[in-house]
């Protein structure tokens, strides 16, 4: 069998059990050190295999100190379908999102992110920050002979680190490799999915940041119902 080389593709997020949120609801209030990730499954992926995906990514971000809560609004929130490639290197503006963006699709054609089976678009303040191409998911872990749930979650944890990270490049080592072996995609290489020392400081910070720009907005808010 041939060694398994997954290509996760850059373009120019601690609650296990995946949630469905309340009606109307975009955000969540975050607690310290705290993410919240708003998961769209355009792509019809069984709730079983996402809830099972985002618990293990779940797992590596609380390793290195960031708790996510991974949410699943209405399907056809506007968020799930804007795509922000301002580049713009501010986390948030008045009146945007407050959660990151994570949307599961069927698929792209076949000449669009060849041989990818997901891209981050980090900077984005609006919109979709990650997709994932699910069927190349599936494709690519049967080829390969390994679990399609665990290289879903290795891929989502890849492209969100790439998101807290700011920046679409890979490292030698770690979960941000561009490239996995046949070996890390098992069931039992989950548990030593790990970020870097340097990245796990750097996601945190992203982290902090968010939520305190998150509270500052909020108290615009609310003086400005006052």
């Amino acid at each position: 069998m041939k060694n398994l080389l997954v290509i996760f593709a850059g373009a120019v997020a601690l609650a296990i059990a995946l949630r469905p949120a309340a009606s109307g609801a975009t955000a969540e209030s975050a607690a310290p050190g705290s993410l919240c990730i708003h998961v769209y499954n355009h792509a019809g992926a069984p709730q079983e295999s996402l809830r099972w995906a985002t618990a293990q990514a779940a797992r590596v971000f609380t390793r290195v100190g960031i708790r996510t809560s991974w949410v699943q609004p209405a399907a056809d929130l506007p968020e799930a379908h804007l795509f922000d490639l301002s580049g713009s290197n501010k986390l948030l503006a008045t009146g945007q999102q407050s959660c990151l963006v994570v949307r599961l699709v069927k698929d792209l054609p076949a000449n669009q992110y060849p041989n990818a089976v997901g891209f981050a678009i980090p900077l984005a303040r609006i919109g979709v920050n990650v997709e994932i191409f699910y069927n190349r998911v599936k494709h690519q872990a049967m080829a390969d002979g390994v679990d399609a749930d665990a290289l879903l979650a290795y891929t989502l944890t890849h492209e969100i680190g790439h998101v807290l990270l700011r920046s679409l490049e890979h490292a030698t080592g770690g979960i941000m490799r561009a490239r996995w072996d046949h070996a890390s995609i098992r069931p039992a290489g989950l548990e030593r999915m790990a970020f870097l020392p340097e990245q796990a400081r750097q996601m945190r910070e992203t982290v902090e940041r968010f939520n305190r720009q998150e509270k500052a907005l909020a108290g615009i808010d609310l003086r400005g119902h006052n």
